[in-house]
């Protein structure tokens, strides 16, 4: 479970790194994707701060609100503690269950830490492809975020050939 949360701030780092070097008009951009860079970014973010809480609905719309009166720096700032943040609450609680994951407005789902982290993982997953194909709109360089790619990192073995693989057949 640890690899997960770390994976996540992994994945996320090479997006911020990224995020980092567009300009201001860049990252306020709508295009194809219907979202800019920052409403993709203050979502994944409102998700992430919600995702414990015991009311999410409100703190996700409090978040909302917060994440977008910042500018690009403070909302990569934020996020990286926010990845920190939630890795850590996993680890802490891994077992516990929450039953806060609603799935309708008087409903919910009772799901353990690490069900959420996959939850979230997963969903990042999501919105890191939206993130992509908003950089490639914008010219810039793609990110790939595979937790493949996180292993070989981690393990200190190189992906060349995945990679070469993975672009000659995409």
């Amino acid at each position: 479970m640890n690899n997960l949360g770390h994976y996540l701030i992994w994945a996320h780092d090479r997006y911020r790194k990224a995020i980092a070097e567009l300009t201001t008009e860049e990252f306020n951009r709508i295009d194809k994707v219907d979202r800019s860079v920052k409403e993709l970014l203050v979502h994944m973010i409102s998700m992430t701060e919600s995702c414990y809480a015991e009311n999410q609905i409100p703190v996700y719309i409090k978040a909302n609100e917060d994440l977008s009166k910042m500018n690009k720096d403070e909302i990569l700032e934020f996020w990286k503690k926010s990845d920190d943040d939630f890795a850590k609450a996993v680890e802490e609680n891994a077992t516990k269950e929450f039953g806060i994951m609603p799935v309708g407005p008087d409903d919910s789902v009772k799901v353990t830490a690490l069900q959420k982290l996959i939850v979230y993982v997963d969903h990042g997953s999501f919105h890191r492809g939206q993130l992509l194909s908003a950089l490639k709109q914008l010219g810039k360089e793609g990110v790939s975020s595979d937790y493949f790619y996180y292993l070989c990192e981690i393990n200190n073995k190189k992906f060349e050939l995945y990679a070469n693989f993975h672009h000659q057949y995409r």
